[in-house]
């Protein structure tokens, strides 16, 4: 194992450390608490170490399955993750905290209060004073039209595999209608 790899591997693991300063291991090692333990440990490795850039293996593994709930904790999904804590550590930053350790840090202080991660990342969306975006489905659209142009929409876009599965939906906007699809 190289020396970089050591270097990412321990400050993955010294923040699940951290983390349990938030959250009980039953509640990390549960549904969407497996999710944000791993996605922003990952993201830790790079704000750590932001040269070795390990961590885009799970990014370009995760582009292969977009159909799959980002809050999943499937495989290399749940590592995967880490484009999400990207994209709210990317657009969400205060200019003070360029790499958004604010970001996630509050995320995980919602998590403490709310044992629920995607409670924690809706009640950040709602306080934070950056984006107009306040809430996660609004959060959700936008990060999916940034995936669309990956390598254009992140600070370390360029390392990433494009999405190449899209597909078409039809949306109903009259509920309740003849229209109704």
């Amino acid at each position: 194992m190289s020396s970089s790899t050591l270097k990412v591997t321990f400050a993955h693991e010294f923040f699940h450390t951290v983390q349990l300063a938030y959250m009980n291991l039953d509640e990390l090692l549960s549904g969407t608490g497996r999710w944000l333990a791993e996605s922003t440990a990952v993201w830790m490795e790079d704000a750590i170490y932001p040269t070795v850039n390990n961590y885009k293996q799970y990014v370009n593994s995760w582009v292969d399955f977009p159909e799959e709930s980002l809050f999943s904790s499937s495989s290399f999904h749940q590592y995967g993750g880490v484009i999400f804590q990207k994209y709210l550590s990317e657009y969400y930053h205060e200019p003070d905290d360029p790499l958004g350790f604010k970001v996630i840090k509050a995320i995980w202080e919602d998590a403490q209060n709310t044992k629920d991660p995607i409670e924690a990342v809706s009640l950040f969306l709602q306080n934070q004073k950056v984006s107009p975006i306040k809430d996660l489905k609004d959060a959700f659209v936008d990060f999916a039209i940034k995936n669309l142009f990956i390598k254009d929409s992140y600070y370390d876009g360029y390392l990433y595999d494009p999405i190449y599965i899209t597909k078409e939906l039809k949306v109903d906007n009259l509920k309740d209608t003849v229209h109704e699809i």
